[in-house]
């Protein structure tokens, strides 16, 4: 026994021997490469440690409030949205949403994109009808809606004065045509929906300067021959002005040139020559020249026997009966 532990022990002590030169150099070694490197220093540290995400929640708005201030313009307030940790909302967005349909548009110049960052907005030139907002709250990446708030009515707002021709002096004959001078003519104004007096009238003839007239009513005296045109408009206490109204007249006091006096037609002239003045037609067709748009009447001496009007500044009228004999025919004009 004592033979085996000895030769455990020589062994033993032979692999230390065998490994102090390896440890040498591997310590050598490892020197060498320090030496051949930059000199950097590295330092890491492990640590232990814990912690916890907080989490939140955003409420809606609420108490949406429309008022309509008139002109088409509605204010709005709301109570702002909030996280669970009292923050407020980064911002809103409005929408309008018409109450007979349901149909939805922006409001107060807002967008998911655009908003307004506390809670009021004016919502502006909002068409006629009625109407219930909604407002989204937005932070950061939330946003919440809000229920629907109150119906809101918008009306027309006032309006302007209307003004209205009253008639002209002397009145028109048929055709529309006035054959003396001066016309008056009359216009009279009435306030629009907010009751406001009118003011004033203002009148001109074609491109003449202005008048001005106080009160509800004016006249124009137009003089002269020819197409007119008169325009006007009324002016309430506050400035509002009506649409501008205009009538045309035409005045023509100006008799028209006698007209050339007429012939037998070609077609109805049966004598040697179309040009003879003698016919075996016994309601023959005559013709001449006038003022164009007059109307012309043909008589046989005193009797009237046909009438025609003279277009493009010529006429062609056929003849009631006539007899066999001279007959005389004359023509006159009309405008």
């Amino acid at each position: 026994m004592r033979l085996a532990t000895d030769a455990t022990t020589t062994r033993s002590a032979a692999a230390t021997r065998l490994w102090r030169p390896v440890l040498v150099g591997l310590v050598w070694f490892t020197l060498t490469l320090l030496a051949n490197q930059p000199a950097n220093a590295f330092f890491t540290a492990d640590g232990v440690g814990n912690g916890g995400a907080g989490t939140a929640s955003l409420s809606a708005a609420t108490a949406v409030t429309g008022t309509p201030l008139g002109g088409g313009t509605v204010a709005l307030t709301w109570a702002a949205a909030a996280l669970s940790f009292g923050q407020q909302a980064e911002g809103y967005y409005v929408e309008r949403v018409r109450t007979s349909d349901s149909f939805t548009v922006a409001a107060c110049g807002t967008s998911p994109t655009t908003l307004v960052p506390n809670p009021a907005c004016s919502d502006a030139t909002v068409p006629v009808g009625t109407y219930r907002y909604r407002v989204v709250g937005v932070h950061q990446s939330w946003s919440i809606a809000s229920a629907l708030g109150n119906s809101v009515t918008v009306v027309p707002g006032p309006t302007p004065p209307v003004i209205s021709l009253t008639g002209t002096t002397p009145a028109p004959n048929g055709n529309g045509y006035h054959n003396s001078s001066p016309v008056s003519v009359g216009v009279t104004a009435v306030p629009g929906s907010a009751g406001t007096a009118v003011a004033s009238i203002t009148m001109w003839i074609d491109s003449a300067p202005p008048m001005n007239t106080s009160g509800s009513t004016a006249t124009a005296s137009v003089s002269g021959n020819g197409v007119r045109t008169v325009s006007f408009y009324a002016t309430d206490l506050i400035g509002r002005q009506s649409a501008t109204g205009t009538h045309v007249l035409t005045i023509d006091t100006v008799a028209p040139s006698a007209p050339v006096a007429p012939v037998l037609t070609a077609a109805t002239d049966s004598g040697a020559s179309s040009t003879d003045g003698i016919t075996n037609n016994t309601a023959p067709a005559f013709t001449g020249t006038a003022e164009a748009g007059s109307t012309v009447r043909i008589y046989d001496g005193a009797t009237l026997i046909g009438t025609g009007v003279a277009t493009g500044g010529t006429y062609t009228i056929a003849a009631s009966a006539l007899t066999s004999a001279p007959h005389t025919i004359t023509a006159r004009a009309t405008d």
